[in-house]
C-alpha cells in the first residue's frame, strides 16, 4: 500500500479533498473521464504485474517563510523542491 500525504501550505486552501485525491490516485477510471489514474496508469504500463494500491491521509499543513522558499532550487532543476525541504523537518517534530 502506496501511502500519499498531500502538502499545503498553511495560508493556502487545498483544491481537492483527501476523497478526490484517493480517487484520482486509486481508483481503477478516472472520475472525471481522463485516461488514467495513478493506478490504472502503473497496472497497464506493467502489463498487469504491479497491483498499485494506496491510502491518502489528510493533508499536512507547512508553515514556510516564503522568503527562504524562493532559495530552494526546484526539482525540475536538479534541487529537491520547497515541498521536501519544509516537510522533512516539520514532519519530524
Amino acid at each position: 500500500i502506496l501511502p500519499v500525504v498531500p502538502l499545503s501550505y498553511s495560508d493556502v486552501t487545498s483544491p481537492y479533498t483527501k476523497e478526490e485525491f484517493q480517487a484520482v490516485l486509486f481508483n481503477p477510471v478516472h472520475p472525471t473521464g481522463l485516461p488514467y489514474t495513478l493506478k490504472s496508469y502503473y497496472e497497464e504500463l506493467s502489463r498487469g504485474r504491479i497491483e498499485m494500491t494506496g491510502r491518502v491521509f489528510p493533508a499536512f499543513s507547512l508553515r514556510a517563510d516564503p522568503r527562504r522558499l524562493r532559495r530552494v532550487r526546484p526539482v525540475a532543476e536538479g534541487g529537491t523542491g520547497e515541498f521536501v525541504v519544509c516537510a522533512v523537518p516539520a514532519a519530524a517534530c
